[in-house]
């Protein structure tokens, strides 16, 4: 049920980005905004959002849709006719699908539509390590033991201080 209703929000702003994109620029039929909607929304969906989502991040997922979508315009259009150049259409639709993608994979990664893996996003990056030690008594080992940051020295508790020649 929550892929359905996130296909067809899908649907939903594609097909206003197509037609927003392509009516400012010429006249195309409505069976083709239909068919730019309809094919970019799955292609998006499986390529983009179920793959790309999870591994990648959502900046590379948004951009990966953008690109996706432009090529599916692209591709539909060569195949109806229009009586216009159609490249400034074409690249306006693109951003506006990567940009509302942005906002929408949050929307997806929110509602745990798509689920974030561990191992394709955190691939990248360094681990962390971390190097904790316990210093006990050597924490500033040139001091010598008498030393009055040391504390008081108390010699019935140390044998080995009056034998110590090794000291500083």
């Amino acid at each position: 049920m929550k892929n359905a209703v996130s296909l067809l929000i899908k649907f939903i702003y594609t097909l206003a980005a197509a037609w927003i994109a392509f009516s400012i620029f010429g006249n195309i039929a409505f069976y083709t905004f239909i068919s730019i909607a309809v094919i970019a929304t799955i292609l998006n969906f499986a390529a983009g959002d179920l793959w790309a989502l999870s591994r990648f991040g959502n900046l590379a997922a948004s951009l990966m849709n953008g690109v996706i979508a432009g090529a599916t315009a692209y591709i539909v259009l060569l195949f109806f006719p229009v009586t216009y150049a159609y490249w400034a259409p074409i690249l306006v639709f693109t951003a506006v699908i990567a940009a509302v993608e942005y906002f929408y994979h949050m929307y997806l990664l929110k509602a745990h539509i798509v689920e974030k893996k561990k191992s394709g996003s955190d691939i990248f990056r360094p681990a962390n390590y971390n190097f904790n030690a316990e210093t006990a008594e050597e924490l500033h080992p040139n001091i010598k033991r008498d030393h009055p940051d040391k504390g008081i020295y108390n010699e019935n508790n140390s044998s080995d201080y009056k034998n110590n020649t090794n000291r500083y």
